[in-house]
């Protein structure tokens, strides 16, 4: 009888859990979103995630307009930290163990662009959902030299962007989309690459690289052309007119 008895409690507490997760799912907007304005903004982003109902209320009371946060990996640690210089304040998060000792080589809507160090195994990382999406394999037999993408690749739009030398007067272009299984790649005609920092970004549908000598190169993704411009290097403040 006590069996009975304690399988019955069971169902009953598994019976209240149900109701008690239903009652959050289905809490007004105006309700739901009171509760998301004392939540930080990781948190905020971590519960827009659960269910669309959550994700409107949660984007309905994020504050857009703050100082941008930065953020490090301390070497002793296996943690992440965000700080806040707005008011001083640190965030540490733990580093997923797939990702201890990776670099960050990129950055845009949240998202980071990450390998270990010397490797061209990609991963794109968000830090406030923990979302990771891994990348195929570039099959490189020497370091790519610059790389970058063009926004979440939660959206279809988003374009991850590589370039390398492998002979003179010879660039290797490889990008890669959501729902690709392999990169593509093409090689065009250029004697541009002399680069010694990441120097990539993207903007109004295209991405921007810089080199060592100033010139300024564009590829286009949705027409895939590669064009080095035909302009003057900007001049630096302290060189003579």
């Amino acid at each position: 009888m006590s069996v009975k008895n304690n399988e019955g409690s069971k169902n009953m507490e598994c019976t209240k859990e149900k109701a008690e997760n239903q009652i959050w799912r289905y809490l007004p907007l105006e309700l739901l979103s009171s509760v998301m304005t004392y939540l930080e903004i990781k948190d905020n982003v971590r519960a827009s995630v659960v269910c669309k109902s959550w994700y409107e209320a949660a984007v309905s009371v994020r504050v857009i307009d703050r100082s941008p946060w930065l953020m490090c990996f301390p070497q002793t640690k296996n943690t992440y930290e965000f700080y806040d210089a707005s008011n001083g304040t640190k965030y540490a998060m733990e580093v997923p163990k797939s990702l201890l000792g990776s670099i960050v080589h990129y950055s845009k809507d949240g998202w980071l662009l990450m390998s270990k160090e010397d490797s061209s195994d990609f991963v794109l990382f968000n830090p406030f959902s923990m979302d990771l999406v891994v990348l195929p394999d570039l099959q490189l037999w020497n370091y790519y030299q610059l790389v970058g993408f063009s926004c979440a690749p939660t959206s279809s739009e988003c374009v991850v962007f590589t370039i390398k030398d492998y002979d003179p007067g010879h660039v290797t272009i490889r990008t890669w989309s959501p729902g690709q299984t392999m990169w593509t790649s093409m090689q065009v005609e250029s004697q541009f690459l002399d680069v010694e920092d990441n120097q990539v970004v993207f903007s109004n549908g295209v991405f921007y690289c810089l080199n060592r000598k100033n010139w300024l190169a564009v590829f286009d993704p949705s027409l895939r052309k590669w064009n080095v411009l035909d302009v003057l290097p900007p001049r630096c403040p302290d060189e003579e007119s």
